[in-house]
């Protein structure tokens, strides 16, 4: 048990009392405030604060809490890497793709999907999930990805237990792509930076041709066949300043897109960095609030670690031993760490597929990467958004380091202040 941790977040109206574990926010006045304080530091109220903390009190926020559960390495949903080649060249992208150097062979896959089903079965869990991702794009293997969903479909089939299937790719995708999709696959998520000088500019193909016009085609295919589908937006420093406008333009253009995520771009892989740092940030959180108050009625904006209608331990499933299946057969907790000459593998590559003998895990790795949850990081402690960023993305800023070594980035900023404003918005 701990404290239900309780925070005071100073607004341009006076305070915002906050308590996450116990889902509960309020606009409180200065002497408010320091009865809280007193309240928190083990102090006698003081006469004229009793009744106030009594009124508190009775919303459960000074109680203890548990705080969110890590789960156990029985996972049913598994995300396969059926290839590492891609169609496009993002400028940005941590991975190191072009052409195809591997495919998944059907036997891993398929392997990685009996595990789950049998999970499922064990746990009396549904649905399973098997999801399509990569450090490439997915459909580079359309064959083994129409395959594997024949399988997953016929295990459900077989079973009795659901399965969704999904989709995470760049929607450059050919007709009969576009096609299969649409009839086949259960959830997709497009990553697609938006208006299309933004779009041509950042996310290329391979061949340094412009991808708008394709991936649109894609989206308002999805839109028109009232598709669950997303749209993630990486945002750069020369893009910036197009939130809004793409904002308005996925409003308009695809008014079934359920979500619509931006995200300010990481400084890995072929990407050099927001030249502009200092003001990049301050630039990103106005533009996500904008648009959040001209397009937030009709769309479902999201900022990854800001979510406030979620609580959770770590930014991702790393602690959880997430189940990622690569194209060679490794097993990784980490959607970007893929590969045994990436130095962080030692950390998140936890087990391997070995044929007949089915998957193997390395018991030891998966209880060190347990460690890596925001309970860890001391520099979290007295963050109102601890629960909800949980540290954030561990792979890019630990590497192979421990959680207790974290001090912050320049992202905690920028999730701190979309988080207020979520918050500030929640009370409006």
């Amino acid at each position: 048990m701990i404290d239900n941790e309780i925070f005071l977040i100073r607004s341009e109206s006076g305070y915002i009392l906050y308590a996450p574990l116990a889902r509960f926010s309020a606009r409180i006045n200065d002497d408010c405030a320091e009865a809280v304080l007193r309240k928190q530091s083990g102090i006698a109220a003081l006469p004229e604060e009793k009744a106030i903390i009594e009124y508190l009190s009775s919303f459960g926020i000074f109680n203890k809490a548990e705080p969110p559960v890590k789960k156990r390495l029985k996972p049913t949903e598994v995300t396969l890497f059926p290839s590492d080649g891609c169609s496009l060249k993002c400028v940005y992208c941590y991975a190191d793709c072009g052409g195809t150097k591997h495919i998944m062979p059907l036997n891993t896959g398929k392997a990685a999907i009996d595990l789950v089903f049998n999970n499922a079965l064990e746990q009396n869990v549904s649905p399973v999930a098997v999801k399509f991702h990569g450090n490439g794009e997915p459909f580079t293997a359309f064959d083994t990805v129409k395959e594997l969903s024949r399988y997953a479909r016929e295990k459900s089939e077989e079973t009795g237990v659901p399965v969704t299937l999904i989709a995470v790719s760049n929607g450059y995708w050919s007709d009969d792509i576009l096609s299969w999709v649409t009839d086949e696959i259960d959830e997709t998520a497009i990553s697609f930076d938006g208006i299309k000088s933004v779009q041509n500019a950042q996310r290329p193909t391979v061949s340094g041709k412009e991808s708008f016009s394709v991936v649109d085609r894609t989206l308002r295919e999805l839109n028109r066949r009232r598709k669950a589908f997303g749209i993630k937006v990486t945002v750069t420093a020369k893009s910036v300043d197009s939130i809004v406008d793409t904002a308005r333009y996925v409003s308009e253009a695809y008014p079934e897109c359920g979500w619509l995520q931006f995200e300010p771009v990481w400084n890995v892989g072929r990407f050099s960095g927001a030249e502009d740092g200092e003001t990049y940030f301050d630039r990103f959180i106005n533009g996500y609030i904008q648009a959040d108050r001209q397009f937030g009625g009709r769309l479902r904006l999201m900022y990854a670690t800001a979510n406030i209608n979620e609580l959770r331990l770590s930014g991702c499933g790393v602690p959880d031993g997430q189940f990622v299946v690569t194209p060679q057969g490794l097993v990784t907790s980490c959607y970007e760490v893929y590969d045994r000459g990436d130095t962080r593998s030692d950390v998140y590559i936890y087990g391997k597929y070995n044929g007949i003998n089915g998957f193997c895990f390395d018991a030891d790795k998966l209880d060190l990467l347990r460690r890596y949850t925001v309970s860890n990081m001391p520099y979290c402690k007295d963050c109102y958004c601890k629960y909800h960023c949980a540290g954030d993305c561990p792979a890019k800023l630990l590497s192979t380091n421990s959680p207790q070594s974290f001090m912050g980035s320049d992202r905690c900023k920028v999730t701190r202040a979309i988080t207020k404003y979520l918050i500030e918005k929640q009370l409006s």
